[in-house]
């Protein structure tokens, strides 16, 4: 027997909040554990010798790790945005290629002006 539109929706739904609770829990955990670790890092770092922190801080120094960071932190930036820019011009087009498909042939409203990739002809 099929199930019907109702009955399909419903489990969807119940799939979707689901899934949104595992990722939400997951989430949780995972910043949790990550504090957890700081606070014990923390609490071991003030519990060391000078030397040791001395040598720490040397070896963070040699190692240049604002630099590491900053570059770590625009790459991901920079892949979030290439990434970002990718989708939206998907997106463009696939909206330009439906408004064609509607208005092509209605004669009052006629096409928009668009190109074939659904942006702004350059004149």
């Amino acid at each position: 027997m099929a199930k019907s539109n109702e009955k399909i929706r419903a489990s969807e739904r119940k799939f979707v909040a689901l899934c949104d609770l595992v990722k939400h829990l997951a989430v949780c955990v995972i910043v949790g554990i990550l504090g957890w670790h700081t606070i014990t890092m923390f609490t071991a770092a003030l519990q060391a010798k000078p030397e040791t922190l001395t040598a720490f801080a040397s070896c963070l120094k040699s190692w240049n790790l604002m630099e590491v960071l900053l570059g770590l932190v625009s790459a991901v930036t920079g892949c979030g945005w290439f990434f970002e820019h990718k989708r939206n011009n998907h997106l463009v087009e696939k909206e330009g290629k439906l408004r064609h498909e509607k208005e092509s042939g209605d004669p009052i409203n006629s096409r928009s002006g668009l190109d074939a990739k659904g942006a702004t002809p350059q004149n």
